[in-house]
């Protein structure tokens, strides 16, 4: 009424007018992350995030009912060729999904167009990991540009991917893990710095490697019952 000069008309029709006005992807998403019931921080950070680096830029102020499947596959296709991971771009679609989901509850849409989205494939760990030695690290490293070094120490010494390096919420093992099994660390310790529900998990990626920490165990107990020998 204030800013209408006190007209119950002019600011009846401004209400209107604003509440006919579709919302945004962007404006969907947050207020889906607002309507979660008791999440947690992590949550909420982490679903933050990914409106704010993969959606909000891109199509973010595309209207709610404007978003289709045309639009959504361009998005998927989009975020591949920057390289994101796989991974990445299923757990995003899942919160967009998720907002346009509530969009439909909420009547801004008839339909979830986020339904039959082809994704790209998630391939298993085993299949796209590397395993470093310390001198061939080095030599990454001597032939890398200055401008990179200390980003690439930080993911191989936290095991963090390229991916999740702005916004790491778990702590992820490649060669940092193989390092650790070689210097003795258990595979119990080593299971839960992945993030691995059990070592089960952790021996299917990573059990090719125990051979040699395992020989060296050995190895040390033929020193020690040398030493008692004597």
């Amino acid at each position: 009424m204030d800013a209408n000069r006190q007209s119950f008309e002019i600011a009846q029709h401004s209400i209107l007018s604003t509440e006919k006005r579709v919302p945004t992807v962007a404006e969907v998403v947050q207020e889906y992350i607002d309507l979660l019931i008791r999440p947690s921080s992590g949550t909420t950070k982490t679903y933050q995030t990914m409106l704010d680096l993969h959606i909000r830029n891109i199509i973010g102020h595309v209207p709610v009912d404007k978003l289709d499947y045309r639009l959504i596959a361009h998005w998927v296709k989009s975020m591949m060729a920057k390289g994101k991971a796989p991974k990445t771009i299923h757990n995003v679609h899942g919160l967009i999904s998720a907002a346009m989901n509530t969009a439909e509850m909420l009547g801004y849409i008839p339909r979830n167009p986020c339904r039959g989205v082809q994704l790209p494939g998630i391939e298993k760990g085993e299949d796209e990991a590397m395993f470093l030695a310390h001198a061939e690290f080095n030599l990454i490293m001597e032939g890398m540009g200055e401008r990179y070094k200390a980003f690439t120490r930080f993911l191989v010494m936290t095991g963090t991917r390229i991916g999740e390096a702005t916004a790491p919420t778990v702590t992820d093992v490649h060669t940092h893990a193989s390092w650790l099994i070689q210097d003795g660390v258990p595979l119990f310790t080593i299971s839960r710095r992945r993030g691995h529900v059990s070592t089960r998990t952790t021996e299917q990626v990573y059990g090719h490697l125990m051979a040699e920490a395992l020989q060296a165990g050995a190895d040390a107990t033929e020193r020690s019952i040398t030493t008692f020998q004597r």
